[in-house]
């Protein structure tokens, strides 16, 4: 008499199970598309949202820069450039007596990459250059510009851009005006919580029972659960590496974005060449 109804209820568990599934797969893409969406306008209106946080004049930055009752424009710019160290480096480092010959046949379990980061900081007053012809402004003011150089592996880099975008997202929202920290905190983690790129996970198949096993009350085995794979930690060769290698390569390669840049505005440079010292 039971038996029947068992078989149905074991059919009804795996076809609701499909069900919630499918619907939850369609209502994560779902997100995704929206998720897309907000990313886009986010970029095309935090621009407007700055210049009306500005005329409530209302500085949460502490910075005298900018005068709200003065014509007064401050512009910034975050540029990151990112190169792939090369391998063969370390051969190379092996021949000009940087590095012991026992790292010949050195391997490394993720590529490494000099960083880049320049930041444009800009202060200045437009005023409008008047001509026979026509009129248009003209900008002068002050501009700090700063170079920056760091030696990231590939998952340090992918965290800091994922973190950059996700921080878009969160500075963008928090501009709009009613919006606290309080209420912006659970959209903001469960955006994280819910976009997060799918681990490959094993579907869990239901381990059919036979009634008798059901009446007695006999649990099925369980398979074992994978321990998780512990963080990649660096091994000593990655460390010198990093530091001895692809530092002095970040290092080299702002000095050449900076002795450039200076050049290509007429700016005066140094006579001497950077010369970079492993490990500094």
């Amino acid at each position: 008499m039971l038996k029947p109804r068992v078989a149905e209820f074991y059919d009804w568990v795996e076809r609701s199970e499909k069900e919630l599934r499918t619907r939850y797969d369609l209502q994560r893409t779902y997100l995704k598309s929206q998720v897309s969406a907000l990313k886009l306008y986010t970029r095309w209106v935090k621009p407007y949202l700055k210049a009306a946080e500005d005329l409530a004049m209302i500085s949460k930055d502490g910075s005298a820069d900018i005068v709200k009752a003065f014509n007064t424009i401050v512009l910034e710019l975050q540029i990151m450039g990112t190169s792939k160290f090369d391998i063969n480096s370390i051969r190379r480092g092996i021949g000009s007596g940087t590095f012991p010959q026992r790292f010949w046949n050195a391997n490394l379990k993720q590529p490494y990459y000099s960083c880049v980061f320049v930041n444009f900081a800009f202060r200045g007053q437009p005023r409008i250059a008047s001509r026979a012809e026509s009129s248009h402004y003209v900008h002068g003011g002050k501009a700090n510009i700063m170079f920056k150089a760091f030696a990231l592996s590939e998952e340090e880099l992918k965290n800091l851009r994922k973190g950059i975008e996700n921080q878009d997202i969160y500075e963008g929202i928090k501009l709009v005006s009613g919006v606290t920290a309080d209420s912006l905190e659970p959209i903001y983690s469960d955006l994280v919580k819910y976009m997060a790129v799918d681990k490959k996970e094993e579907d869990k198949k239901m381990m059919k029972r036979s009634f008798l096993d059901w009446l007695i009350g006999e649990k099925p085995k369980e398979k074992e659960a994978k321990k998780p794979d512990a963080k990649k930690k660096e091994t000593f060769v990655e460390k010198q590496v990093r530091e001895m290698l692809v530092e002095g390569d970040a290092i080299k390669k702002a000095w050449t974005v900076y002795h450039l840049y200076k050049k290509a505005h007429g700016m005066p440079t140094p006579l001497h060449e950077y010369v970079s010292q492993p490990g500094v």
